[in-house]
């Protein structure tokens, strides 16, 4: 490996004041010439919050795969990336306000897993599926995890879906839901997702009220063909995946690395 294959990439790693400082990290390279991860990194103790370099392989067909376990036990992953060699990146983990949220993703060749939609459907299959914890960074996942004393992270969750102004059903401890049966000419829905953690080490983001509202009609669904990179229930030659027209908030705080930030205007989008 010579330094013109390699990618630089500045990682902030933002954490809650209350949480224990003590988290991890994870790098795993994976190659898409020969689909296989190439040797991942063991789980690497980091304190939080802290700035972190990393001189990582760019070489041809190679996508990185990188993950962060906060102190509060909060599980972030992040999309697989290909990088450019002699690139410089700069990306920011757990930066909040923290939400629920379905994320926007981008799809690489064969991307273990990482290639289901969230938000789709196909027919009469749908689905939709929150991550608890998203941040803003686009397509980083936050989830649930564990603490390093191998506690894991306890999170209240109360999810209710309509279909036309009917409850389907509430279901608790449940952040996502599916259908079978879904309308063939499309139908009018509403997700309530409720969540709440009473945790010492969790001082933001305790608890969230998350409600979407969206249609699975014909002339709501123009133009949201999920790209044959991407796969949902439901899929098939015949039957494509649509997106589910369904608003992700992305929130770009003046906020430090202990996610708090001074009196004053913010910027929302």
């Amino acid at each position: 490996m010579t330094a013109a294959q390699l990618a630089t990439e500045h990682n902030h790693y933002y954490a809650d004041p209350a949480a224990p400082k003590q988290g991890a990290l994870y790098d795993m390279p994976y190659d898409y010439a020969d689909p296989g991860p190439l040797g991942a990194s063991a789980l690497l103790p980091q304190s939080m919050p802290a700035d972190v370099t990393e001189y990582l392989s760019a070489v041809p067909h190679t996508a990185w795969l990188q993950q962060a376990v906060q102190g509060s036990g909060i599980f972030y992953a992040d999309d697989p990336v290909e990088l450019k060699a002699g690139s410089t990146s700069s990306i920011d983990w757990g930066r909040g306000p923290l939400a629920p949220g379905v994320g926007r993703h981008t799809i690489l060749p064969d991307a273990v897993g990482a290639n289901d939609c969230q938000a789709c459907v196909a027919g009469a299959d749908l689905q939709l599926n929150f991550n608890d914890f998203d941040d803003s960074t686009p397509g980083q996942q936050g989830s649930p995890g564990y603490q390093a004393d191998g506690t894991p992270f306890q999170l209240n969750s109360t999810m209710s879906t309509y279909q036309n102004g009917t409850l389907l059903g509430t279901t608790p401890g449940n952040s996502g839901f599916s259908l079978s049966n879904a309308p063939a000419d499309g139908a009018q829905y509403k997700v309530v997702y409720d969540t709440s953690a009473a945790m010492p080490q969790l001082s933001q983001s305790t608890s969230a009220d998350t409600t979407l509202v969206f249609s699975t009609t014909a002339a709501a669904e123009s133009g949201a063909a999920l790209t044959p990179l991407g796969n949902c229930p439901g899929q098939s030659g015949t039957t494509p995946c649509l997106v589910l027209p369904v608003l992700d908030l992305s929130s770009q705080l003046a906020v430090s690395e202990d996610n708090t930030a001074a009196p004053g205007a913010r910027r929302w989008s």
